[in-house]
Order: structure tokens, then C-alpha cells, then sequence
């Protein structure tokens, strides 16, 4: 996995691999924010793309536990965020069933990536040192997603 070392992003972007095969990409910091969203408090916001032909595939989760084993070893945050449309119900449920609660909701004065509604998704909180795995599906043989730095 080739990334940034940076302890506090700005605006580091990656790309998600599965090979040489792009799946999607990722962000982290503000970059990962919604505007209007209330991201007081200490954590590194993570926003997340999908190459559409790969929604629905039941890979959601492969593609959560890649960002956040990436998160949790490249930067120095005790929490995670993300922020999803309402009407996105399999990304809520990705991020909800790798370990994330609801902890807030809002409405934005404009339409933002076809949404004026959001919520924001945190871990818990993680001990210095402790690595936040993903769900145990991520173990399968023969399957690895790797996030590259995009330049």
C-alpha cells in the first residue's frame, strides 16, 4: 500500500485498487466533510467513492474495512467520521455494520452530490496504538484492496 505518512491531512486523496483494476477512490480530512455538517471535536473525516459499476456488488464492506485499516495506520486519529447521504441506505449500513453510530443529521441550504440531506457516522474511540480492523469479511483469499496516493 503506497500513501502519505502526513499525521494531519489537508487533503489527501487516494485511489482503491483491487489489482491494477480501479474501484473507487477515497478521501480524508476536510475533504471528507459536507458543508453545513457539524464536525466539531477531534476526528479524520473520510470520504469515499465508488466507480458505479461497482455499487450493489456486495463489496461495500471489503471496500470500508481497506479505508479504515488505511486511516488507522496512516494518520493519528483517535475517531473516524463519515458522512453519507439519508437516502444512501447500503453506504449507512456498510459504514454502521463496520463499527460506526450515527452522531449527527443535518440538511443543507443546496443540493450537494444529489443530496440536501446527511449523517455523520463515527467509530468509537480507539486507544493509541490500536488498530481499527474492518469487518471480518475482508480475510477472504485472493481478494486485497489497496489505496494508492493519487498525485
Amino acid at each position: 500500500m503506497r500513501s502519505s505518512t502526513s499525521r494531519k491531512p489537508d487533503v489527501h486523496c487516494n485511489t482503491l485498487l483491487k489489482g491494477n483494476d480501479v474501484v473507487g477512490y477515497c478521501t480524508f480530512g476536510e475533504d471528507g466533510q459536507v458543508p453545513g455538517g457539524n464536525y466539531d471535536g477531534a476526528g479524520l473525516d473520510i470520504g469515499l467513492g465508488i466507480k458505479p459499476t461497482r455499487t450493489g456488488s456486495g463489496r461495500g464492506h471489503h471496500y470500508a474495512a481497506a479505508v479504515i485499516d488505511h486511516a488507522s495506520t496512516a494518520f493519528e486519529f483517535r475517531q473516524l467520521r463519515v458522512t453519507i447521504a439519508t437516502g444512501n441506505k447500503r453506504a449507512v449500513r456498510v459504514w454502521s455494520s463496520a463499527g460506526f453510530a450515527e452522531i449527527s443529521r443535518f440538511a443543507t441550504p443546496r443540493n450537494v452530490m444529489g443530496s440536501d440531506e446527511f449523517v455523520i457516522l463515527a467509530s468509537i474511540q480507539l486507544r493509541r496504538g490500536t488498530r481499527c480492523r474492518g469487518p471480518r469479511l475482508l480475510g477472504r483469499v485472493g481478494v486485497r484492496y489497496d489505496l494508492a496516493e493519487t498525485s
